[in-house]
This record gives C-alpha cells, sequence and structure tokens, in this order.
C-alpha cells in the first residue's frame, strides 16, 4: 500500500528540486545537485512531477472554468510569456534514471523512464513549437549544449515511434514489479494501460494533420483501438493514474486551508451555465450555491434544500472587470476543496478523457465505433470520480437531451464540451490546450473554440494566447539554434501569439 512516507523519503533521497526558469544546458549537467541512485529512487520524483501538476486553480483559471475575484492574477487574464523549459528537467532525471537501472540490472524500469522521456517532450513541444529532440541530454556524452531544434512534426513522430517500442518492450516484463510506484503499486499491466492511452490521446492532439500520410494518424489509432491485447489501454477509473493526498504536512490537497480558495475562486458562468441546463449533477460536487447574506440562520433542512437546487448556483462572467467579481453573489468553489486535507485524487489523464477521445476519433470515422455509446461512457466515469450517486448518474444519462446530436460538427463541440466540462481542477492545462485545438479546428458557437472564452478590460491580451515563448536564456545562450527555428515557425518573432505547426 501506498504511504505519504513515500513522496517525502524519496525526493529527500534523491535530492533533486529544480527551477523551471534555468538553462536549457542546467537541465543536462548541474554538478550541485545529487541526480543518481537507485532507479526506485528516482521514480517517485518523476511520479510527483510529471503526474503532479501543483495548484489546479492557475489552470482553471486560464480555461476560465474559475475565476481569482479580488487579484488580477496572471493565468486568468493570460498574462504569461516565457516558459522555462521546465520538462527538461524531468527529461534528465528520466535519463539517469535508465542508467541506474543499466547499472544495477533492474531493466523493469527503463521501458517507465523512456515513457517519461517521450512525455515530457510531448508536454514541452504543445507549449512552445520546435524543440530540441534529437540532440537533446548530449551534453555529457557528446559535450553538446546547443541542441540543434528538430520540427514539431518529427518531435511528434519521434514520440509516437518511441511509444510503440516502449509498448513491446514492456510485454516480456508482464509480471515483474516495480518499486516507488504511487501510481500502480508496481503493476506494469497499468503501466502499458497508460502509455497505449497516451498514443490515443497524443493521436487525437494531431486531429488537425489527419490527412498527412507520413504521420498515419488513423491508421496507428485503428491499429490500437482494435487490439486490446496488444495495445491494452483504459479500462475503467482505477487504471487512471490517481495521484493520492493524506492528511500529512507536505503531502495535502494543494488548497487546503486556503482563505483565498474559500472565499476568492468563484465559477464562471461558462461552467455553471452548461451544468446547470443539463441538469448535471456534478454542479453539487464543483461549486457551492450562491448562498444569501442571512443563509447562516436558516436551519440545516433549509440550507440542504437550497444546496440540491439547481437554482441556487450562478456563476461570474469571466470577462468582467478586474475587481468587480467581489461585488456579485456568485458560487464559491465547492467546500470539499478548502476543508478536506485529502481532497480528491490529481488525475492528470482520465478514464473519461480516453472515452471523449474515442468518440471524436469515431464520429472523424478513424475507427468503428458507437461514438454516443463512448461519449457517455466518459459522462459517466466523470461522474463516478466526482462520487455522484448512481441513481443520479442513470437519470441524467436517460435524458434525450444528453446524447450526442445527428449533426457531425454538434457532435464533435458536444463531445468537447463535456470533456472540457470533466476536466474541472483535474487534468493540468488540459481544458486550455483542447480549447486551442478546438479553435484551430474553427468549431464552437463562434468558430473560435470549445468553449467560448471571453475576453474584457482586464485581459492582458486580446485573444486567448496559443503558445509561450522560447526561454531568454535560450535566447543567449542557444542563440543561433533557437532563432532559426523561431525563424522558420514564426518569421522571426518569438510571441505568445505565434501559430505552431500542431495547430495549423
Amino acid at each position: 500500500m501506498k504511504t505519504t512516507k513515500y513522496i517525502i523519503i524519496y525526493l529527500l533521497a534523491i535530492g533533486v528540486f529544480v527551477s523551471g526558469c534555468k538553462k536549457f544546458e542546467d537541465f543536462q549537467i548541474d554538478p550541485n545537485k545529487p541526480s543518481t541512485g537507485a532507479p526506485y529512487l528516482l521514480l517517485p520524483y518523476l511520479i510527483s512531477d510529471v503526474f503532479y501538476s501543483g495548484d489546479p486553480t492557475a489552470w482553471g483559471a486560464a480555461a476560465q472554468q474559475l475565476f481569482y475575484a479580488e487579484r488580477r492574477e496572471s493565468p486568468q487574464y493570460w498574462g504569461w510569456n516565457a516558459d522555462g523549459f521546465g520538462w527538461y528537467a524531468d527529461i534528465r532525471q528520466a535519463q539517469k534514471m535508465i542508467e541506474e537501472a543499466t547499472k544495477t540490472n533492474a531493466m523493469e524500469y527503463i521501458p517507465i523512464a523512456k515513457f517519461f522521456t517521450q512525455l515530457s517532450f510531448y508536454e514541452q513541444t504543445r507549449k512552445v513549437g520546435d524543440i530540441p529532440y534529437s540532440q537533446a541530454m548530449k551534453a555529457e556524452s557528446d559535450n553538446n549544449v546547443t541542441p540543434k531544434y528538430d520540427s514539431q512534426k518529427s518531435v511528434f513522430i519521434g514520440i509516437l515511434n518511441e511509444l510503440e517500442k516502449i509498448n513491446e518492450e514492456l510485454i516480456p516484463l508482464e509480471g515483474k514489479t516495480i518499486s516507488g510506484d504511487l501510481l500502480y503499486d508496481g503493476d506494469l499491466k497499468k503501466w502499458r494501460k497508460l502509455i497505449n492511452s497516451y498514443r490515443l490521446k497524443i493521436l487525437m492532439d494531431l486531429s488537425m494533420k489527419e490527412s498527412d500520410a507520413e504521420l498515419r494518424i488513423k491508421e496507428q489509432f485503428k491499429q490500437i483501438f482494435t487490439n486490446p491485447s496488444k495495445y491494452p489501454c483504459f479500462e475503467d477509473n482505477d487504471d487512471m493514474p490517481r495521484f493520492k493526498f493524506f492528511d500529512q504536512e507536505n503531502n495535502r490537497y494543494p488548497t487546503y486551508n486556503r482563505v483565498t480558495t474559500k472565499f476568492q475562486q468563484k465559477l464562471t458562468s461558462t461552467v455553471i451555465d452548461h451544468l446547470k441546463l443539463h441538469f448535471d449533477p456534478r454542479i453539487f460536487s464543483y461549486a457551492e450555491p450562491a448562498w444569501p447574506k442571512d443563509y447562516e440562520d436558516w436551519t440545516e433542512a433549509q440550507k440542504a434544500s437550497y444546496r440540491a437546487d439547481f437554482k441556487s448556483y450562478k456563476g461570474v462572467d469571466p470577462g468582467i472587470e478586474h475587481g468587480e467579481g467581489t461585488q456579485q453573489n456568485v458560487s464559491n468553489l465547492h467546500w470539499r476543496y478548502y476543508e478536506r486535507p485529502t481532497g480528491e485524487d490529481y488525475v492528470k489523464y482520465s478514464f473519461a478523457e480516453l472515452n471523449f477521445i474515442i468518440a471524436e476519433a469515431a464520429l472523424r470515422n478513424w475507427i468503428q465505433a458507437d461514438a454516443n455509446s463512448y461519449f457517455r461512457k466518459g459522462i459517466a466515469a466523470s461522474m463516478e470520480f466526482y462520487d455522484t450517486p448512481s441513481n443520479q448518474i442513470d437519470a441524467y444519462l436517460a435524458r434525450p437531451e444528453n446524447n450526442l446530436s445527428a449533426e457531425l460538427k454538434s457532435a464533435i463541440e458536444q463531445v468537447n464540451m463535456e470533456k472540457y466540462i470533466a476536466f474541472f481542477m483535474n487534468s493540468s492545462w488540459e481544458a486550455y490546450f483542447n480549447q486551442r485545438r478546438m479553435a484551430a479546428h474553427r468549431l464552437g458557437p463562434d468558430q473560435d473554440g470549445v468553449p467560448h472564452y471571453k475576453v474584457g478590460p482586464s485581459h492582458y491580451v486580446t485573444a486567448a494566447p496559443i503558445r509561450w515563448e522560447y526561454p531568454r536564456a535560450e535566447l543567449t545562450d542557444n542563440e543561433a539554434n533557437v532563432k532559426e527555428a523561431i525563424q522558420q515557425q514564426f518569421n522571426g518573432e518569438n510571441l505568445i501569439t505565434g501559430k505552431m505547426w500542431l495547430i495549423k
């Protein structure tokens, strides 16, 4: 059984706490930080850094699910600029894990470390565009601290090819276990499910490129989907990577006991209005009612009745001016997010999301499957995760309007709006990235994404950013290569408005 000791002890043992604002080569050689040890000591660091992404309210605000009522917070108003190439820190630790596993003949750790490497490359490239890939992490072996940038297309081809190989490498290792595994207690079969499920996710992320013959997107998706014995994927909520919290210092839910979460973080009308329109019982797990001033004088029965009424919930317009949110009586985050020390499991990639991906693949005719069935499975999986009673799930799914539209465009929009709702307080920046993909497809009521984003006078920009800029340190330390990449992609302008290959 996993315990809180894993997180603290293993992190202290490897002694690696890295910043997201370092130069590229700092992630390759850092003599001041120990980076060696048995692979089971490195694994918890990688899991906690990759599969737990910190404060969920930041990306929730960026995707207009949440609203800071008082402060002009940067994520909410899209006030970011340069990235820090932080994913290369995880790539470096994964490479060290491979080295240590090789030294100790612990070969079962090597495919897992390779997966972390490719997943980190994936996360990094979709933030900025072209990245160092083929020459990355060559500082020690080749004395190369100024790696060239690979095209985003070649990076995606490389990632998908490597994930295919990793699945193959894990097959003969089935039955073996690994230590230090905070997600699956050492079960390598579940890691295979995670890896193959990620392949489907990455292929859907490439939906703008489905006609590119070199990528073979439809062929690869169909190959995985139709052969579950060779390519096992998530089968239920127990298969997804659930990062747990514990009532112990440094291991509690990130918004536990936070005053700003209790009083200042509201739900937007984007989320609340959708939940109310569809009589979605997840509203009772996501939000507090918009309580009247005198509610504390009510009886418990009156409070319970008010809480159970959909009309009691109200969201804030995410486009209003900074400071106006404090004047409105709207729904705050549900009490459990700040009063329950264990919160809820953090899930970077859910079974619900996988079902929505399969539903969209069926709609796009990549596979032969019942899109509506997978759509409904995705909704049910999300509701189950939020502890929605089964009778409420059944009642929701029994409503005819909660089935997919017969019109293709509307059906794809439905799938991705439900995906957006299921991302609530989880899945890191996925709601933002998926909205960007929908905007690239010109889907949504205004052809600017699902959901439609609102822009107000307090926003730093007039439209949602579609990337992060390359790190300033790279412009100094790897100047020639990064400038060549910027020129080839963005006509020499390293801006948050630059459209990368992935969404063209």
